[in-house]
């Protein structure tokens, strides 16, 4: 049962950080209580993993237009309607990957390329489990197949560490955006 107080109303100025955030942070929460009480494993999966590969389209998404407006470089129609559009995790890597190199050049960052090919590896397995964001929210696909066909394992404390460790990486990033966005709005 739950019970509730003052405590758990929502009021909330910055809904891009509340979404990103919010559902990075139901992933984890959910991911550690299975890892914690040992069970639920079953059904808890699908919500974990959703969760985090939301977060990830999300920030994706928001570094692809602070990124530019950093770099000083307009966005491409393509590039918008897709950053809008779009649950495609590579085409969404692809179109940020050489916005995030100009946007660090024009801050003095210049990206560890380890790190990089770290990130894009991460994602092409995200995405290659989950391609339109369907996967883990919906048992079949629109046209009534399965949709994890051949999936029976997944170790969920290693795919939270792992999701954790690449939302690290990309919260650093935002963090050094945000930072360079304020100051760039100063001036």
């Amino acid at each position: 049962r739950l019970q509730g107080d003052w405590s758990s109303d929502v009021c909330s100025s910055d809904l891009d950080y509340g979404y990103r955030e919010g559902y990075r942070r139901a992933g984890k929460l959910l991911a550690e209580y299975v890892c914690n009480e040992c069970k639920d494993q079953d059904l808890l999966v699908y919500p974990i993993v959703h969760n985090y590969r939301h977060h990830l389209e999300l920030m994706l998404k928001h570094l692809i237009g602070v990124g530019a407006y950093l770099s000083n470089s307009e966005i491409a129609p393509k590039i918008k309607k897709l950053a809008l559009t779009s649950h495609n995790l590579k085409e969404l890597w692809r179109a940020l990957k050489p916005i995030l190199m100009g946007a660090g050049q024009s801050i003095g960052w210049d990206p560890d390329a380890d790190a990089i090919e770290g990130i894009e590896s991460y994602i092409e397995q995200v995405h290659a489990v989950d391609k339109g964001s369907f996967s883990f929210r919906y048992a079949t696909d629109v046209e009534g197949a399965p949709s994890l066909p051949g999936m029976t394992y997944l170790n969920i404390y290693q795919f939270a560490n792992l999701m954790e460790r690449l939302a690290d990486y990309l919260d650093t990033i935002a963090f050094a955006f945000s930072i360079e966005e304020e100051s760039k709005n100063e001036y």
